[in-house]
């Protein structure tokens, strides 16, 4: 018999690879710490710190969540579409919760590509990269006009895909 056939890689070896690149990209983000490092009092001791505590909180829930979904449904329940909010089902308030969670990450998600992103452009318009004007910053020191860019034009990139 061949070992992707039966109860341990019901999918295949192309459902491990499926899996494998979810769970890749899943930890994206953290690119935002480092763009990020410019505004840390001691990034030489924060950066690395933050990043190790991070990715060991993110590993640690995301290993609590697939314990706890091992134990509420089987796997041939779950879809692509809202596996977490299905299986919980039968538990009204925790489908909601993990729904609502869902909706915060997706934000949280699109804030932090918005503030690293904007950083970048900042950044690459100080070299000389891209237009000088896009380093102005507010009397708070925010840098309002690559905030603006890295909002509008992905929003525009959306819209002309739709």
């Amino acid at each position: 018999t061949r070992f992707w056939e039966g109860g341990y890689f019901p999918y295949g070896v192309a459902g491990v690879f499926t899996g494998a690149s979810l769970a890749y990209f899943s930890y994206g983000g953290f690119d935002a710490i480092a763009c990020l490092g410019c505004e840390a009092k001691n990034p030489q001791r924060d950066i690395p710190l933050s990043m190790v505590v991070t990715f060991g909180l993110i590993m640690t829930l995301y290993m609590l969540v697939c314990g706890a979904i091992t134990y509420v449904a089987p796997y041939y329940t779950l879809t692509n579409e809202a596996g977490m909010a299905l299986a919980f089902a039968s538990v009204p308030w925790v489908s909601k919760m993990v729904s609502l969670g869902a909706i915060l990450a997706t934000a949280t998600g699109s804030f932090a590509s918005i503030l690293s992103t904007s950083r970048v452009v900042f950044s690459m318009a100080q070299d000389g990269i891209i237009y000088k004007k896009l380093t102005h910053v507010s009397s708070k020191q925010v840098p309002l006009v690559a905030i603006l860019i890295s909002m509008v034009l992905p929003a525009l990139g959306l819209y002309s895909l739709t």
